[in-house]
């Protein structure tokens, strides 16, 4: 690790891992392998340049297959943070990370190569084992004085077999009594213990898996002195016959199959299977129908949709039979059918919208089903016609998403949002297309300042001066404007520069807190400085926090009406709040201060599209394209914006 140039150090800390979910959703085993229970998780990093020039960025890689491929993931423009992982599915993965300094310098210019190892390991198991107890089932009949066998099988692929327990307790207790010596062979898991007394006993089972997620059962059976010892019985009853069912614990057809198997007992095959059905949890039971073949599968149809308990009773060539399930019996597995799909509506974008680069838009939406799981909602977006990119999955039913909308120049987008029911039943909508512009930064020369600060000079026709040199004559200094007549000290005005450049530097590293810190400072040594107020009210936007940049950039304005820098940052804001009137004045402002500029009248449409304004939107654009300024990209997108708003109807 520490040859490795420019960056590394990748840890991750199981609080910092767990960040998303649960204080228990990770759990690392002695290898330092880590096993999480949910398909989000934050991905810790550090990163340090052993050279002079500093990180620029960090990169995370992921791979699915031990590193024989790596897919680049996202970057960060920080030395330490976090990534926020969204796994496609269960599975292993492996996270590696890398940085680039500020001189280009990066270990993997094309990605990690085929057989790099990992630097961490992440199982994601979001499942809890399946359990299938073996013997006693349901309502077995044993005789007081058994010796009970308690047996249970559960599959895993992460399956931790110290965490299983198997607890019994008769009925006049009210706590379970855990088994001791639970062993563990093969894929079952076995404890003994004595059965004395008459009655009803309960048994309880548990495992959990080595993400943490658990799996729990529970059954009775009855201990009576007219029923034979299981070691002595030879039919059915014994629960020797071993019936898993593997029926869908969720079905979306009304027609499926259970899968189930009954061994011989005493040297007699079964004769026939018998399904049992019942839509109550066993209040009441429904005969399906007999299996005359004893060959795995059952089809069974459901007549409507619902939640079904299923019980299977067999019969021997010598006519020993299990007895059909009475009211109270509890089915063996219970499985949800539902052929209903999710009804969705997509709110927000619907198509047409203008949304701007670089900030957070909600997506909104409305979904209803009645067998909704805890985060059904994934969304999708495609851009510029190409192909569908998971955005988030995995989302609760808020009916709203905030979306970091990406800063990129122009783009058409649409986006497509899926709800999915437990069964797996899904609805998709896509929206029409909508738009995402930013204008890009403009550099401009403001002014001309003289060489020497107590000297103006300006040059006056050749050959008037000594031996044909240029006259050089005296002009006034300019005048400071009104709003700067109280000037700081010296040495307060290079400590409000350093100040400045500091808080810029913190900012590009990812230091909001200090950059505002910096900023605050500089505005407290010198109250007339207008670019620190610019810089604080810029940062405060980029935050999220639009109400307190509005609050320094009107204070900024005020000391320099006319800085177009100021008033595009104050429209800025008041686009984001939702202002749209204030933004459009800004915007209308700052087109009248700098009459060449598309931008000013790009984002004056914007603004006016948004209050709704469509008519004063579309003369916007029109003089955009009268314009037709020499290599302006806002040319074109005025063309599509017209194109794609019709003038609004007349009303009589």
């Amino acid at each position: 690790m520490g040859n490795r140039r420019g960056l590394l150090c990748a840890w991750a800390a199981l609080a910092a891992i767990g960040a998303l979910a649960a204080a228990d959703v990770v759990v690392q085993d002695a290898s330092g392998r880590i096993y999480c229970r949910s398909q989000r998780f934050l991905i810790p990093f550090q990163a340090a340049d052993a050279g002079p020039a500093g990180v620029s960025a960090v990169r995370l890689y992921y791979t699915g297959d031990n590193g024989g491929s790596w897919t680049f993931y996202g970057e960060k423009a920080e030395a330490k943070g976090s990534f926020e992982f969204g796994a496609p599915n269960d599975g292993t993965y492996g996270f590696l990370v890398d940085a680039v300094d500020r001189a280009g310098n990066a270990e993997f210019k094309d990605g990690p190569p085929k057989g790099t190892k990992p630097e961490i390991t992440v199982v994601v198991d979001t499942k809890p084992p399946q359990i299938e107890a073996i013997f006693p089932r349901q309502d077995l009949q044993i005789a007081p004085g058994a010796h009970l066998r308690v047996r249970f099988r559960a599959t895993d692929p992460n399956l931790a077999p110290s965490t299983a327990a198997i607890c019994v307790k008769k009925d006049n207790q009210e706590n379970y009594t855990e088994l001791q010596n639970v062993t563990y062979q093969e894929g079952e898991f076995c404890a003994e213990g004595e059965v004395l007394w008459p009655g009803t006993y309960g048994v309880k089972l548990s495992v959990a898996d080595r993400a943490g997620n658990e799996a729990t059962t529970s059954f009775t059976f009855t201990c009576t002195p007219e029923a034979k010892p299981p070691v002595e019985e030879t039919g059915p009853l014994s629960r020797i016959w071993e019936v898993p069912l593997a029926a869908p614990p969720r079905a979306k057809s009304l027609i499926f199959d259970i899968d189930y198997t009954v061994e011989e007992v005493g040297g007699q095959s079964p004769a026939a299977v018998g399904l049992w059905y019942t839509t109550d949890d066993g209040a009441t039971w429904q005969f399906y129908g007999l299996d005359p073949d004893v060959t795995s599968p059952f089809r069974f149809q459901a007549p409507k949709e619902g939640r079904y308990g299923f019980k299977i009773t067999a019969t021997t060539r010598s006519g020993i039979s299990e007895p059909a399930p009475k009211a109270g019996t509890k089915p063996d597995i219970v499985t949800l059918v539902d052929v209903t799909c999710p009804t969705l509506m997509l709110d927000d974008p619907r198509g047409g919208e203008t949304y701007a680069g670089g900030e957070v838009h909600y997506i909104k939406w409305t979904a209803k089903d009645e067998h909704f799981g805890s985060l059904p909602i994934s969304l999708y977006t495609a851009r510029d016609g190409g192909g569908w990119e998971l955005l988030a999955s995995d989302l609760p039913n808020a009916g709203a998403y905030g979306w970091n909308v990406p800063f990129i120049e122009y783009a058409t987008y649409r986006l497509k949002i899926e709800a999915r029911d437990i069964v797996g039943n899904t609805t998709s909508v896509t929206s029409d297309n909508f738009y995402i512009v930013s204008a890009p930064p403009e550099s401009r020369i403001r002014a001309v300042i003289p060489a020497f600060p107590g000297l103006g000079v300006k040059e006056v026709g050749p050959g008037t001066g000594k031996e044909g040199q240029p006259k050089v004559e005296e002009t006034p200094h300019p005048q400071p404007p009104a709003w700067q007549t109280t000037q700081p000290q010296a040495k307060d005005e290079a400590e409000v520069k350093k100040l400045i450049d500091q808080a810029l530097d913190l900012r590009m590293r990812g230091d909001y807190e200090g950059a505002e810190a910096a900023l605050r400072q500089a505005v407290k040594l010198d109250t007339q400085n207008v670019q620190a107020r610019n810089e604080l009210g810029a940062l405060l936007i980029q935050q999220g926090r639009q109400d307190a940049a509005v609050e320094v950039l009107k204070e900024a304005r005020a000391l320099a009406p006319k800085d177009t820098d100021v008033l595009y940052n104050l429209a800025c804001a008041y686009y984001a709040l939702g202002r749209y009137k204030d933004a459009a004045d800004a915007y209308e402002t700052l087109a009248g201060l700098d009459p060449t500029s598309d931008a000013a009248l790009w984002n004056l449409a914007k603004a006016y599209f948004a209050q709704g304004e469509v008519t004063k939107a579309r003369a916007t654009w029109q003089r955009i394209v009268a314009r037709n300024t020499p290599g302006s990209s806002y040319v074109g997108r005025a063309r599509e914006s017209l194109a794609a708003v019709p003038e609004p109807k007349k009303t009589k």
